[in-house]
């Protein structure tokens, strides 16, 4: 295995809750097992650990932020439970790439599907995540909280890529 350079395993230990509970029980080891570059070694097993889990919950912190952009519903009908959830998803997940931020928010509708939040999750929020990932060019859904302003609603949720690939949404609100 190729050694590390410093920054490299530093963003590893950041992402991987795991591996940084192994750091501060055993940093040398952690330093074998990555392996670290010889000249970073030194560097690497003086890292503060407090302020290494400081710097991680500060990029968790960030996720939730646009992950809650891209879900704010379902994050709201979470209340004080969001952040926690979010750590716990957080820290057995960490997307990468420029689509990281949609990534996260479906992976963490998932997180939430299996681990017994269900009925948190705002079905229209969940289609589009759903819908964005997909292939299909059009679908539609009966929500009961499509949200319209601050208010969920109830509506016909259409949902349709434009030529371009693009996904789009409109819909036809119920006064039922």
């Amino acid at each position: 295995m190729t050694p590390l350079e410093l920054t490299t395993a530093l963003a590893r230990l950041l992402a991987d809750a795991e591996l940084r509970s192994a750091f501060i029980g055993d940093p040398v080891d952690v330093a074998d097992r990555l392996p670290i570059r010889d000249a970073d070694r030194d560097a690497f097993l003086s890292l503060n650990i407090e302020e290494l889990q400081r710097q991680a919950m500060t990029l968790i912190d960030k996720r939730l932020h646009e992950v809650g952009r891209i879900i704010p519903r379902t994050m709201q009908r979470l209340g004080c439970q969001a952040r926690s959830e979010f750590v716990r998803y957080a820290n057995q997940n960490w997307s990468t790439g420029h689509k990281r931020h949609v990534d996260d928010a479906t992976a963490f509708i998932r997180f939430l599907m299996t681990n017994g939040s269900r009925d948190s999750i705002c079905r229209s929020e969940h289609n589009w995540l759903r819908f964005g990932i997909s292939q299909r060019r059009f679908e539609w859904h009966l929500v009961p909280d499509l949200l319209v302003g601050k208010k969920g609603r109830r509506a016909i949720q259409f949902l349709y890529r434009k030529n371009d690939g693009t996904p789009r949404q409109f819909a036809l609100y119920l006064n039922l």
